[in-house]
This record gives structure tokens, C-alpha cells and sequence, in this order.
């Protein structure tokens, strides 16, 4: 998996700038769960939201089987917390929560007339094949920060297009095969950065990566930037 950014506060700050500028959505709420999310990443979503003009209907925290917020009140169902804050129509969800929570959140709000619709940002995804899976056919509009779009749903991408095209006929797109081609696409990258004379090395691929590329584009997604002090 190659994470688009090196934690949850920079991973949400990314998924806020990709619902906000590239699609142009207004209204978000932010589901997270107790004892997973990182509470400061929570606040910096927040200030990501505000600075960017993104209004912020919710804020929800999970803790065990419970919802609750100032919006929606305390210790509620999924259900009663999505009869609360559907009515506010958000365009956009951003969620910090274990594959299992994350998964229903998504597949709950499919069911709700004024939420068919919304977006949803999912941070720090570790096991992406049980999400998906649990996911079923409610993948369109669903955004990963590990990789962004989601296999199945191209959404105009030219990366996603092209994984596609690179799939044997037989063979259904999953995150496991997004992240193999990427993982190539990245590597055949870094070959290009080597100079002609040098030879192939976890040494030279390193300078190449951390020296010479900083960071690398594949189609329109940006890979890095490397550091090394950090990587």
C-alpha cells in the first residue's frame, strides 16, 4: 500500500482538499471512532474544513456501539444517528474508523434517500480486501486515502482506466491488484531516474527515490514526496 500521506491528520487534510477543490462539494460531516482516531487528527480535519470553506454539519465519535455528538445527541444507534443528521443533506462524509465500522457507516447511508448520493473519504484503511468485501456494490463514491479512486469505479480517472485496460479479461479489479499495478508503475518510475551507467542496487533505487525524484506522479496521482529521514 503506498499511503498518500504519512498520517491521519495529513491524510484527512488530503481527502478534505480532494472533496473540497476537485469536487467541489460545500457540506461534510466527519465520522470517527473512539479509541482509533486520532484525536488530533479529528481537530485538524475540522481546521482543514474551515479554512477551506467546508461546512462541517457533524461531527460524530463512535465508542463501542454508540453514537454520539452535539448535533445528534448521545448514545444512539447507527440508525438514529443517520435520521439525525440526514436531514442535513452532507455532500460528503469523511471517516476515521476500523474496516468493520467504516464499512457499515457506507452501506447504511446507501439506504437513506438524501445520502445516495454523498461522498465518502475513508482514513487509514488497513485491511482494504475485508473493506471492500464488506463494502459490496456501494463502492461508487467512495474515496481511500491508501488509493484514490476506488478499483471499480474509474470516476474519469487515467490511472483507473489504465489498471483496468491492464487487467486479464477474467481477472475483477480488487485493491489488491490496484495496488500491485501502482506498486509497478511506481517502480518503473524510479528504474527511469537511474542513471545509464549505474547499476541496479536497493542503493541507487534509494538516490534515485529520495535524491533525484523527491517525489513521482503516476498519471494524476502523486507519490511522496520521500524523505529520508522519515520514510
Amino acid at each position: 500500500v503506498f499511503p498518500i500521506r504519512g498520517s491521519q491528520a495529513d491524510e484527512g487534510i488530503a481527502m478534505v482538499q480532494q472533496l473540497r477543490v476537485v469536487q467541489g462539494l460545500q457540506l461534510l460531516a466527519v465520522f470517527y471512532e473512539q479509541g482509533y482516531a486520532d484525536p488530533s487528527a479529528v481537530d485538524t480535519i475540522v481546521q482543514a474544513c474551515n479554512s477551506t470553506g467546508f461546512g462541517v454539519l457533524a461531527s460524530v465519535s463512535y465508542n463501542s456501539t454508540h453514537f454520539t455528538s452535539d448535533v445528534i445527541g448521545v448514545n444512539v444507534t447507527l440508525g438514529q444517528m443517520l435520521g439525525q443528521v440526514s436531514p442535513f443533506v452532507p455532500q460528503a462524509i469523511v471517516i476515521i474508523a476500523r474496516e468493520q465500522l467504516g464499512a457499515e457507516v457506507v452501506v447504511a447511508s446507501r439506504q437513506v434517500p438524501s445520502m445516495v448520493k454523498s461522498f465518502f473519504g475513508v482514513l487509514s484503511v488497513s485491511d482494504i480486501e475485508g473493506f471492500s468485501m464488506r463494502l459490496g456494490n456501494n463502492t461508487a463514491g467512495v474515496l481511500l486515502s491508501q488509493i484514490v479512486p476506488f478499483p471499480a469505479d474509474p470516476v474519469g480517472s487515467t490511472f483507473s482506466s489504465k489498471y483496468l485496460s491492464a487487467l486479464a479479461a477474467a481477472a475483477p479489479p480488487s485493491p489488491a491488484s490496484m495496488e500491485g499495478y501502482l506498486l509497478g508503475r511506481v517502480v518503473a518510475s524510479v528504474f527511469q531516474q537511474l542513471k545509464c551507467s549505474q547499476a541496479v542496487s536497493s542503493a541507487a533505487l534509494s538516490e534515485a527515490s529520495y535524491l533525484r525524484c523527491c517525489a513521482l506522479a503516476v498519471d494524476e496521482l502523486t507519490i511522496g514526496p520521500f524523505l529520508n529521514n522519515s520514510c
